[in-house]
Formats: C-alpha cells, sequence, structure tokens
C-alpha cells in the first residue's frame, strides 16, 4: 500500500529521528527532560521510522510547557511542514536515508506508565511525568489511603522534607511530597488530600 502513491507515502512523526523512532515520542521528549522538541516528515517504507527524511524542525521545550502546550505547537508547525515536504517530493529533491547510527526505539506509553515512584525518581523527574501526561492524557498518579490519586500539576521544591520518599507534608497551606532526595509541591491532584500521610507504590 505505501507503494502506491506516484510520490509515496509520507508519515507526520512528532520526535527526531532517528534517536526517538517508536510510539509517544512528545511524551518521552517531555520525560527525557530535552532542551528542544523535534520533529519531522519521512516518506516510509516497511521498518519503523526508517525511511527517508523529507524534513524537520525543532522548538525550544520551555518549563511551564505541558504536554498539551507541546501539541498545539507541533500541530502547527506541521501545516508548513507538511506542505514543504509534498513541494519536495513533486520536485525530486534528493533525499537522506535516516541513519541507524545513535538510534532508539521507545515504546507506545499506557495509562499505567504514569505511576510515580517516589524512591526512585528526584523532583524533575516527578516535574516532567507530571507534565508529559497531564490532561488531555490520564495523568501521573499514586496512591494514598487505599485510594488512586490523579497527580495534574506538580511544582519543584528545596523544600526539605524527612522521613521516607511518598511522604506528605503540610507547610503553610501548601502540600509537599518528599521524592528521592528532592521534593514537590503538589498544584492540582484529585482526589483532594486533607490529611498528612504517605503515597505509596502498587504494582
Amino acid at each position: 500500500m505505501i507503494h502506491i502513491p506516484k510520490y509515496g507515502t509520507i508519515n507526520l512523526h512528532s520526535g527526531p529521528l532517528p534517536k526517538y523512532r517508536g510510539g509517544s515520542p512528545l511524551n518521552w521528549q517531555i520525560i527525557n527532560n530535552e532542551k528542544y522538541i523535534g520533529l519531522c516528515v519521512i516518506k516510509i517504507n516497511e521498518k519503523i521510522d526508517s525511511g527517508f527524511m523529507i524534513t524537520k524542525d525543532k522548538f525550544k521545550l520551555k518549563n511551564n510547557h505541558t504536554i498539551k502546550d507541546v501539541h498545539a505547537i507541533v500541530n502547527k508547525k506541521f501545516e508548513n511542514l507538511v506542505l514543504k515536504a509534498i513541494k519536495y517530493l513533486k520536485i525530486n529533491k534528493k533525499f537522506i536515508k535516516i541513519s541507524k547510527t545513535n538510534s532508539n526505539y521507545f515504546k507506545q506509553r499506557k495509562p499505567q506508565d504514569g505511576q510515580i515512584i517516589w524512591d526512585k525518581m528526584n523532583n524533575l523527574q516527578v516535574f516532567n511525568l507530571v507534565r508529559a501526561v497531564t490532561k488531555p492524557y490520564p495523568g501521573a498518579f499514586s496512591y494514598y489511603n487505599k485510594k488512586k490519586v490523579l497527580i495534574f500539576k506538580v511544582k519543584t521544591s528545596s523544600k526539605k522534607i524527612s522521613g521516607m520518599p511518598g511522604k506528605i507534608e503540610f507547610l503553610n497551606n501548601k502540600k509537599y511530597v518528599k521524592c528521592y532526595k528532592s521534593s514537590i509541591q503538589l498544584i492540582k491532584i484529585h482526589p483532594k488530600i486533607v490529611k498528612k500521610g504517605f503515597f505509596y507504590y502498587k504494582v
């Protein structure tokens, strides 16, 4: 099927190649704390994200960007990229084969991948995971008092909290959670937490 069209078949891939082959590239770039978000248009073949590079672009990932913000920017940039790609195909421009060097394959993310592991993640890792899977995605989550708590917005913090990772502390009417060697402030969660306690990991 991919060879039926006269000029071939193209794919709008929301990640730089070959570094971000596979699924959920926007989420993974945020989780991995990339400085820039990359995207490209490729002429596909029978293999995964390994055809010819037609055109590409990137933009700076700002600290206040969530996955919703990133999607909006990418969708706008793809409007121009796809027109440019079609133009290049029509004039039979010579394209470069996507390299196998520095190639990575990322799996398609699922809702259960949003669980926060407090004793293994520092506050930056928690912050990036939360903003990478916040709305319109299902959200990051943890467990508190035998209930699943969805975590949609947090902020990194320098507050020092004693005790084990996952401990929830109330300071000046603000909620903080101890991470691995650091802490975060809870900004938007559901349901609300009104008492001190611990988040815990559930397999």
